[in-house]
C-alpha cells in the first residue's frame, strides 16, 4: 500500500534514540497520526529536533500510546539513509518528501520514474508506453484498435475496431476438417443446376465392382506371370475380365519382361512389352531404336551384310540427256566423290533396248563416260547418280 498523507499531522517524541517514535500526543492546534490514520497504515513521516532531520515511511501502531516504527528511511539532514540518533525531543509530523513529489515540465507534462517493477501500480511514463504497448493508429490506411482479447471457447484471437469485431486466425490451426468440409459443401451446392444424383454415381449401371489388386498371380494357357497391378471389373480381378487392364512381369530366360494386358478381356499379349535392356515388342515385330539403324554401311560391320544399310551422306540426282557411243555425260551439280550411275533409255520408237556400258576410266564427281553396243544414233537416256558432296 502506498504511503499515506493527511493534513495538520504533528506530535511530538521523547529521546527516542535510532528506535520508534512513541508519540506523546498532538501539538496545540494539530491532529494526532491515530486521529488521521488506520491501524497498520504506512504514513509519510519528518522528525526534526531543531538541529537535524529525518524523513520516510512508517508503520502506524494505535494504542495507549500510539508508536510509529521507521519502516524505511528515505533521508537525513547529514545525506545518509540510516536512523538518526535522537537523544532529546523532537517533533514527528506528516508531510510528502521531496522524493514523491511529481514534477511538472513548464508545459504542464507530468514527469515519473522509469518502471523497475510491472507489478506494482506505478504511473507509466511515456517511453515505457510506446515500447511496451501497440500503438493504435487511426489514419487513412490504418483503422483504431479500441480492443483486443480471446475467445475462450474457441481460443481464437480478435480485435475490436468502430467497425465491429474482427476475428484472426489460430497460430498453426489454418484449416480444420468441420471448416474444410463446409467450404467443400458451399462451394459443391452451389454449382448451378446440382443434381445429387450426378455427384453419387452408384445408380450407374457397371458389371462389376471395381477391383484393385496389389499383386496375384496367374499361370496357365499361353501366359504365365505376375501382375502387380491390376485393375478389373469382374469381383474375383480374372485376366479373363470383361474390363480387365493390368501390369504385368514375366521371367523369360532369366530376365523380366514387363508388359501391358489388352483391355477387352485376355487374348494374348495384345499391347507392347519391354525387357530390362530397353528393347521393346509387339505384336507387329521388335521396335528398332534408332541407335541401332547404321548409317555408315562402309564402316559398320555388323549390319553391312544383314540387313539394308542407310547412308545419311548420300545424295541422288536424276535427270535426262540425248547421248551417243563414248559420249561424256555431265552431272548437273558435281560430287565429290561419285558413287554409282543407273541408265535407262527413254524413247518413243520401236527400236529394242540398247546396251550400254559406263566407262569407270576417268570419271569424276562431275563427269562420266558412257558407251552403247549398238553405235547407232544417238539416243535419249534417264539417269540417276549418286555421290557425295
Amino acid at each position: 500500500m502506498a504511503p499515506q498523507l493527511g493534513n495538520y499531522v504533528l506530535e511530538t517524541a521523547t529521546a527516542p534514540g535510532t528506535g520508534s517514535f512513541t508519540l506523546n500526543g498532538p501539538e496545540t492546534a494539530r491532529r494526532s497520526f491515530s486521529a488521521a490514520f488506520p491501524n497498520g497504515g504506512s504514513v509519510f513521516y519528518f522528525a526534526d529536533d531543531g538541529s537535524s532531520a529525518e524523513w520516510g515511511v512508517g508503520t502506524l501502531t494505535i494504542g495507549t500510546p500510539s508508536t510509529l516504527s521507521r519502516t524505511t528511511i528515505i533521508g537525513t539532514t547529514s545525506g545518509s539513509a540510516s536512523a538518526l540518533n535522537f537523544s532529546g525531543s523532537v517533533e514527528v509530523y506528516n508531510e510528502i518528501p521531496a522524493e514523491y513529489v511529481p514534477i511538472l515540465e513548464a508545459d504542464g507534462h507530468l514527469i515519473v520514474k522509469s518502471i523497475t517493477d510491472w507489478t506494482q501500480r506505478q504511473a507509466l511514463g511515456a517511453a515505457e508506453a510506446e515500447g511496451r504497448y501497440v500503438k493504435s493508429v487511426d489514419d487513412g490506411t490504418n483503422m483504431r484498435v479500441d480492443g483486443v482479447g480471446i475467445n475462450k471457447q474457441t481460443g481464437m484471437p480478435w480485435l475490436h475496431t468502430g467497425s465491429g469485431f474482427t476475428n484472426l486466425q489460430a497460430a498453426g490451426d489454418y484449416a480444420t476438417n468441420a471448416a474444410v468440409n463446409a467450404e467443400v459443401t458451399a462451394r459443391v451446392n452451389a454449382v448451378a443446376g446440382l443434381d445429387a444424383a450426378k455427384v453419387n454415381r452408384g445408380g450407374d449401371t457397371m458389371t462389376e465392382n471395381l477391383n484393385i489388386r496389389a499383386y496375384k498371380t496367374f499361370t496357365g494357357g499361353n501366359f504365365g506371370g505376375q501382375f502387380f497391378s491390376v485393375i478389373s471389373g469382374q469381383s474375383g480381378g480374372n485376366s479373363t475380365g470383361e474390363y480387365s487392364f493390368g501390369l504385368w512381369m514375366q521371367q523369360i530366360t532369366g530376365t523380366y519382361t514387363a508388359g501391358i494386358l489388352s483391355v477387352n478381356g485376355y487374348q494374348g499379349r495384345k499391347d507392347f512389352r519391354f525387357n530390362e535392356t530397353g528393347e521393346i515388342f509387339t505384336p507387329l515385330g521388335t521396335v528398332a531404336l534408332t541407335s541401332q539403324i547404321p548409317t555408315d554401311y562402309v564402316t559398320n560391320a555388323t549390319f553391312q551384310n544383314s540387313l539394308p544399310f542407310v547412308d545419311k551422306n548420300l545424295r541422288a540426282q536424276l535427270f535426262t540427256k540425248v547421248v551417243g557411243n563414248g559420249v561424256w555425260v555431265t552431272i548437273p551439280q558435281a560430287f565429290k566423290t561419285l558413287a554409282g550411275v543407273l541408265a535407262l533409255q527413254f524413247s518413243s520408237g520401236s527400236e529394242g533396248v540398247r546396251p550400254l556400258r559406263i566407262e569407270t576410266n576417268g570419271a569424276t564427281g562431275g563427269q562420266f563416260q558412257m558407251s552403247e553396243w549398238d553405235t547407232g544414233g544417238n539416243t535419249q537416256y534417264t539417269f540417276l547418280v549418286f555421290g557425295y558432296f
